[in-house]
């Protein structure tokens, strides 16, 4: 397509001097696809040769040559394309919005058509304007005519009636008059031929209005439906991606609950452990603390009839003063015995005799098992006592060990004599004397020596 390169003045110059139709395309951005389409047909073979014969100008809307023919032809539909003719200023066809090929070719045809309509006219008007010349001419011509013959009539015949110079001048006012009539009608099929002219322009004008009214309603319920579409879609696509950082959220609150969980219970595990051992630590060095600060070991010796005597010794005492003390100093003699204790499990016949009762672990307290080797001495029959006893012994390693936590120390490095009553089979200790001036720090009593 050849545009015109130019602004519209130079453009409607161009279009006089060649006596062409002005056709001037409003387009709008480049990338709206009504523009595209419109710019496609243009370029149409068969569109350009129909524009050929005419002078087009291009003009894109919102440009200062577009606001300045925008100010003489109102701008409705963009894209579009007037026919203007140059000759006359008016505008012969508009068409815009959704452009075909067929409808353009049409327009251009219409616009074709109505330029020859335009030029009829022109032509009709200065001969109209000639006829009624001639006829005014004659009829001044006749007038003078009649007036210069009335007047040699008038000189040449003086006896006239005067009934026949009155007629005369009668017969002449009629012409006149008639000519007037003849005038004034042919004057007002002009009018209302022109007034026909311009109602059936006002009419297409209004027919085009109404259609590029309607194409813009159309395109813009067009736009609407697309804008609503595109907001659904939108807010369609930000549920899903809220949903999407929901879900995830959840699933790193998870891993971070089950992550904390595991932790936790690996460190509970840890603290028990802990815990368990420095409890058993705290037992072991509280045992060997107590062991270490015992002065006196508190032994009760378990005779094999289930009777038990207890006898205190200084911790430092050896092994073979207890051996002596069973010799002689228990109620029951036996001519040959074997020592052992219960918890921990030792046979005291395999030890040193110098060996202290400290260093054997037998301080603040132990538990003996008397063993006889030969008969008793005594008279009392220990079998069934003895099976007694055996039975009792997790009890007495119990109590030795609850001794060993709660045990007593002497004042002095002599121990008091202790005595033992027998209930039935079970002998019970008594001391002679309270054991509360030995009582030692246990973290629960408000004394301490």
């Amino acid at each position: 397509m050849e545009w015109f390169n130019g602004g519209v003045g130079e453009a409607i110059a161009a279009a006089k001097a060649k006596k062409a139709i002005f056709a001037v395309f409003v387009k709008g951005k480049s990338d709206e696809e009504t523009t595209i389409k419109l710019t496609e047909i243009l370029e149409d073979s068969e569109v350009v040769s129909a524009l050929s014969s005419m002078v087009c100008i291009s003009v894109e809307n919102g440009t200062n040559t577009c606001l300045q023919f925008s100010s003489i032809y109102p701008v409705i539909l963009v894209p579009s394309v007037y026919f203007i003719d140059s000759s006359t200023g008016v505008d012969l066809e508009i068409t815009g919005g959704i452009v075909t090929k067929e409808s353009l070719m049409a327009s251009i045809n219409k616009a074709n058509d109505k330029v020859g309509e335009v030029a009829d006219i022109v032509q009709a008007a200065p001969v109209a304007s000639a006829e009624e010349t001639v006829t005014v001419s004659e009829t001044s011509a006749k007038t003078t005519e009649s007036s210069t013959s009335q007047a040699a009539e008038e000189s040449t015949v003086e006896e006239v009636s005067n009934n026949t110079s009155g007629e005369q001048p009668k017969a002449l006012e009629e012409r006149v008059e008639r000519a007037k009539l003849l005038m004034a009608q042919r004057q007002a099929e002009r009018e209302a031929q022109e007034k026909e002219k311009e109602k059936d322009k006002e009419k297409e004008r209004r027919e085009v209005g109404k259609a590029l009214l309607e194409r813009k309603r159309t395109q813009e319920e067009q736009d609407l439906k697309e804008a609503a579409m595109a907001r659904r879609k939108d807010k369609d696509e930000e549920k899903k991606a809220k949903e999407a950082v929901k879900a995830a959220i959840e699933q790193d609150r998870l891993d971070r609950k089950m992550k904390y969980d595991g932790e936790k219970k690996a460190n509970d595990e840890k603290r028990k452990e802990n815990e368990k051992a420095a409890l058993a630590a705290q037992a072991a060095q509280a045992e060997k603390t107590a062991s270490d600060r015992a002065t006196v070991a508190r032994i009760q010796f378990r005779l094999p009839d289930g009777s038990s005597q207890t006898k205190q010794f200084p911790a430092e005492t050896p092994l073979s003063e207890v051996y002596d003390f069973v010799s002689t100093g228990l109620e029951t003699q036996f001519s040959s015995f074997s020592l052992s204790t219960t918890f921990p499990r030792r046979m005291l016949d395999q030890e040193e005799k110098s060996t202290s009762l400290k260093e054997l672990q037998m301080a603040p307290s132990a538990t003996i098992l008397v063993l006889p080797l030969g008969g008793l001495v005594s008279q009392q029959d220990g079998g069934l006592m003895s099976l007694i006893w055996l039975i009792l012994t997790p009890f007495t390693v119990l109590w030795a060990m609850l001794s060993s936590l709660f045990g007593s120390a002497p004042s002095s490095s002599q121990p008091p004599p202790s005595s033992s009553r027998r209930d039935g089979g079970i002998g019970r200790l008594r001391p002679d004397r309270d054991d509360g001036e030995n009582n030692t720090w246990n973290g629960n009593s408000t004394q301490q020596k």
